[in-house]
C-alpha cells in the first residue's frame, strides 16, 4: 500500500506537533516562573518602602529598631518583625 500525502500530514501532526509543543514548554515554564518570582520580589521592596526612613532614622542613632508586627501591605510578606544592631 502506497503511503499517501494524507498520511504523510496525519504522521507530522501527531508525531511533530507535539514535540513542538513539549519543547516550548519546556522554555516557558522555567521562564514564567522567573517571571512571577521577579514580580513577588519587586512588590514586597515596593510595599516596604514607607518603612525605610524608620530604619535608616534607627541605624543612624545606632540603636536596636524594633516594632514587633507591622503590615506592610503585600501578601506575599506580611510583616517585619524586628530589626537589631549589629554587636
Amino acid at each position: 500500500m502506497p503511503v499517501t500525502a494524507g498520511v504523510r500530514a496525519l504522521v507530522v501532526r501527531v508525531v511533530v506537533v507535539p514535540a513542538l509543543g513539549g519543547v516550548l514548554a519546556g522554555i516557558m515554564v522555567p521562564a514564567y516562573h522567573d517571571y512571577t518570582l521577579r514580580t513577588k520580589v519587586a512588590e514586597v521592596v515596593g510595599a516596604a518602602g514607607p518603612l525605610k526612613a524608620d530604619v535608616e532614622r534607627a541605624v543612624s542613632k545606632r540603636r536596636a529598631w524594633t516594632i514587633g508586627e507591622v503590615s506592610i501591605g503585600s501578601k506575599y510578606a506580611t510583616a517585619v518583625t524586628s530589626m537589631r544592631k549589629a554587636t
